[in-house]
């Protein structure tokens, strides 16, 4: 597997790399748009495998005249709080030196501090889906602007018994838009779901482990 070169991304990107302690295979950081059946990489070399590009997709799209700042452009969903925070805690720090800002909505919390952040003004929405939902619902959480979306454990959300939250959450986002779908097993559910939300060609990817002993 060759090391992660950063040379190619733009200067205020290239700040995450001292905090990955194992090397990160290009392909897989640069294949985006995928249906991934991945192996167990380590955290957080999955979230910068599709978080610097969505980052870069956010840049683009702020970039573009009359953009407004502010408003989601990027949306992650998380079967639980914890992998959420974990995912979020990357993108926060990898944002900050480019201006892009990030939330975490979940469960089991106050609503305030969330509503506040959104009313504030974020780039990259990342959750569960049942706050995400409540949140949608209460009319503070808009997503229409977003053209970036990530599943990540997108088996095991369903599992969970989120398909309705996860199909409600993907129907408020942009009818143009690039989607990245993680999952360990391939059921019929999954596969469904992306051909209803995605390109009907995806490109999928996919990872095989052998363990030796």
């Amino acid at each position: 597997m060759a090391a992660i070169s950063l040379a190619s991304l733009p200067p205020d990107l290239v700040l995450y790399n001292s905090a990955i302690s194992a090397p990160v295979s290009l392909s897989y950081l640069f294949t985006v748009l995928i249906c991934c059946v991945r192996c167990n990489f380590p955290m957080p070399g999955k979230t910068i495998a599709f978080g610097v590009p969505a980052l870069m997709h956010v840049r683009k799209k702020l970039s573009e005249k009359g953009a407004k700042k502010g408003l989601p452009r990027c949306l992650m969903l998380a079967p639980t709080r914890e992998l959420a925070q974990q995912i979020a805690d990357v993108l926060t720090e990898a944002g900050a030196p480019c201006g892009i800002n990030s939330v975490c909505l979940y469960g089991g919390t106050s609503k305030g501090p969330q509503i506040s952040s959104l009313k504030s003004g974020v780039e990259i929405v990342i959750g569960t889906p049942g706050r995400m939902k409540d949140l949608i619902e209460m009319g503070v959480c808009r997503l229409n602007e977003v053209s970036f979306v990530v599943l990540d454990e997108a088996d095991r959300m369903l599992d969970m018994g989120f398909e309705p939250e996860v199909r409600a959450i993907l129907s408020q986002t942009s009818s143009v838009r690039q989607m990245v779908m993680f999952s360990a097993t391939w059921p019929f559910a999954v596969h469904q779901l992306a051909q209803e939300f995605m390109d009907p060609n995806p490109i999928k990817v996919m990872f095989l482990c052998f363990h030796l002993s």
